[in-house]
């Protein structure tokens, strides 16, 4: 009788198939709901209710299933055909058939000795070194949104600092998002003025955490007013929440740079189209190694701003596109999209000299309410070479049917473009990328401090020089466009030949710390030549001597 049983096994599983997983809770279902569920629906997580017992999750198995055969749990909008991420939650064939046998046979308890307990990784668990909360304001709702910064002096940086845990607990349901930011000392000031001029806890801010970013940075200058806003500079950002964003340890030998006298604001949007405004005490956790990085996380934005979304239009899409060129290639190692509430898809490619393409993340589906962060192993970091563009594409539903509700009414389709309200839109990816440890001191107060040694050992001319200087960072490169457009207006009207290209070279320069002067020869040859021609001549005749002396460089001599 053994040749007919072996025959029916395998007419049962397949020749080589092994047999379905006994639906039970121990060992199978539970191992199942570990692995996909209990990260978020842990005690003390971020989500609503915790799955990591037989009794918690038995009682909900029906609506958990439920939630699973729509695709809404486990929440993961990442398509996995462009690439894999650390923590993927995709429910396979045979884990969203374990489960529904499990609750069809009545969510059978199976043997309490195969109890294996849920315990979180240790990316989202850690002991902090600094915890810091809003000490209880209370946000106005005269309006849709209020945008508050507050500042945390209580976290001090007095050296060099390297931190490898953030992690931010929003405390009320009008929370929309939350953006912190460890600020420089050459902003500090900027920020404790804000402060203190705004009555009560806190101060106003939109877009960035001090007057100056929010602004929009410098300008002036035909063309290069606009390009400057649009990049404006980028914070030191250590951490982030929006819906969806778990704790983060960073165990790889990695950290995040802060360096000495940097002071801490937490930029928090509220929004009240479902939520009534409450006491928020949203709190910031961090934690500091003393063991010196080998590399060291940044990150920045990439965006489309010219947003003009037509009223009833199901499916508009836009695309910005920013070069990247310089001697080291761009390493990539997580990407966190945003968008509002007509979001429809969004995705990031990059593109080398040669036109190939590299999918980075493509979220065909968008959910405001999951906004994670997509992360990748640092043996597994994105290479993205000099010359290369990377494009960002935003697609957005403006339909009738797709309306958000505000105070439960669903609202009539208007024309929407960029804004800081939740029933305006956005285009935005943030990137992090490693770069190789390089050891801070105490700030100087000159934007380019370093420049001039970078520029004596250079054979160009001097404003080449000064573009393709090592040592020019954001802050110099603001410094310095902003002064030539006050002193040398011909030169800066130059760039708007082709403001675009322009926009898009600042853009790599300020976000994806970027060579601007290669990129500008490179993408935009007549422009550079026109510019860099006017402004040596310009500084021939001893013009903009000055005002670049006030950024710290040293032109004329």
């Amino acid at each position: 009788m053994l040749l007919p049983s072996l025959l029916l096994s395998m007419i049962a599983c397949g020749d080589g198939a092994e047999a379905p997983a006994e639906a039970v809770w121990y060992p199978n279902v539970q191992r199942m709901v570990n692995q996909q569920c209990a990260d978020c629906h842990h005690v003390g997580g971020q989500g609503p209710f915790p799955l990591e017992t037989y009794a918690t999750a038995s009682g909900t198995a029906q609506g958990m299933l439920a939630a699973m055969e729509s695709g809404s749990m486990p929440p993961w909008h990442a398509d996995p055909d462009c690439r894999h991420f650390e923590g993927e939650r995709v429910l396979s064939d045979a884990d969203l058939d374990l489960f529904r046998r499990w609750v069809e046979a009545g969510t059978p308890e199976g043997d309490p000795s195969l109890d294996a307990p849920y315990t979180p990784p240790e990316r989202l668990t850690f002991e902090p070194t600094w915890s810091a909360e809003i000490p209880g304001y209370v946000p106005s709702n005269e309006t849709l949104d209020d945008w508050r910064c507050f500042l945390f002096p209580e976290i001090e940086f007095n050296e060099e600092t390297w931190l490898t845990g953030t992690h931010v607990v929003p405390a009320t349901a009008s929370v929309h998002h939350v953006l912190v930011y460890a600020l420089s000392p050459t902003s500090v000031e900027a920020a404790l003025t804000a402060d203190a001029e705004d009555e009560g806890l806190g101060y106003t801010c939109y877009g960035g955490p001090i007057p100056q970013t929010a602004s929009g940075g410098g300008g002036g200058g035909s063309g290069l007013g606009a390009a400057l806003s649009a990049t404006g500079g980028f914070p030191n950002q250590i951490a982030a929440w929006v819906p969806g964003t778990e704790p983060r340890v960073l165990t790889d030998g990695t950290a995040i740079q802060v360096e000495p006298g940097s002071l801490i604001v937490m930029q928090v949007h509220y929004n009240f189209q479902s939520a009534s405004p409450e006491e928020d005490r949203s709190s910031l956790k961090l934690l500091r190694t003393e063991t010196q990085p080998a590399r060291l996380r940044k990150t920045s934005a990439l965006l489309y701003r010219d947003l003009d979304i037509p009223q009833n239009d199901p499916d508009v899409r836009f695309t910005s596109s920013t070069p990247y060129y310089n001697d080291e290639p761009l390493e990539l190692v997580s990407f966190t999209g945003h968008m509002h509430q007509l979001g429809a898809n969004l995705s990031a490619r990059a593109w080398d000299s040669s036109g190939e393409e590299t999918c980075l993340v493509d979220i065909p589906d968008w959910d405001f309410h999951w906004q994670q962060r997509y992360s990748l192993a640092i043996e597994d970091a994105v290479i993205v070479p000099s010359g290369a563009k990377i494009d960002l594409t935003c697609g957005y539903d403006n339909s009738p049917a797709n309306q958000p509700e505000v105070n439960g009414e669903q609202q009539t389709s208007q024309d929407v473009t960029w804004g800081e309200s939740s029933t305006d839109e956005m285009c935005l990816m943030y990137v992090e990328r490693l770069e190789d440890y390089t050891p801070l001191s105490a700030s100087d107060a000159v934007a380019c401090d370093g420049v001039d040694d970078c520029m004596s050992g250079c054979t160009g001319s001097e404003t080449e020089c000064l573009l393709a200087c090592d040592a020019m960072d954001t802050d110099c490169l603001l410094c310095a466009l902003t002064s030539v457009s006050s002193c040398a207006l011909t030169c800066a009207a130059s760039l708007a030949q082709d403001q675009e290209c322009v926009q898009g070279c600042l853009m790599g320069a300020v976000m994806l710390d970027g060579d601007v002067n290669a990129c500008l020869a490179s993408e935009c040859p007549s422009v550079h030549a026109d510019f860099t021609g006017c402004l040596d001549e310009k500084v021939a005749k001893g013009d903009c001597v000055e005002e670049l002396s006030a950024c710290g460089v040293t032109v004329g001599g």
